[in-house]
């Protein structure tokens, strides 16, 4: 039953791209293509393909791809933010398989937000690489690292307190 399942599925992929003659390789007249690739597991904030609506990948495994089919929107707004210390993540666009935009990051906790205009069919990456970042608990207050390497946490009057790296818990 599932090999008949499967070459009824193959089977239908081939009709539909013997109709599809006239239009882009996908089948559609207009495609973009968002790649988000690399050994991060980013959360990405996304409109969702089918109806628009905000949809999300939490923690995603990557490589990931969003696919937008004769989209209609004048722009596409795609963020994404890493949510460790380690790895790396890259945001590649394709307008009808061509490349129109990237963006990178390797960053700790570093953030991209990466638009797409339909009407100039341009990409543009914004990546954000915070200074500082969140780096564990220390008697009750949040440890803080810097790009610098070292430990702190903010008192009450918002002084940076210094801590032994050993209380820092990021890896």
């Amino acid at each position: 039953m599932l090999k008949l399942l499967k070459n009824f599925l193959l089977f239908a992929l081939v009709v539909s791209l013997a109709n599809c003659k006239d239009k882009s390789p996908a089948g559609f007249d207009t495609v973009l293509e968002i790649v988000v690739t690399g050994d991060a597991t980013p959360t990405i904030m996304f409109p969702n393909p089918g109806n628009g609506n905000p949809d999300q990948f939490i923690h995603a495994v990557l490589p990931k791809n969003i696919i937008y089919a004769n989209n209609t929107a004048n722009a596409v707004v795609i963020k994404a933010a890493k949510n460790e210390i380690r790895g790396n993540y890259k945001i590649v666009a394709r307008f009808n398989d061509k490349v129109i935009g990237e963006a990178s990051t390797s960053a700790p906790f570093g953030q991209i937000e990466f638009t797409f205009d339909r009407i100039a069919q341009k990409a543009t990456g914004v990546v954000t690489e915070p200074d500082e970042w969140p780096c564990g608990i220390s008697k009750g207050n949040q440890v803080y690292t810097g790009k610098a390497g070292g430990c702190y946490y903010l008192d009450a009057a918002k002084n940076k307190i210094s801590v032994d790296r050993a209380e820092c818990q990021c890896n």
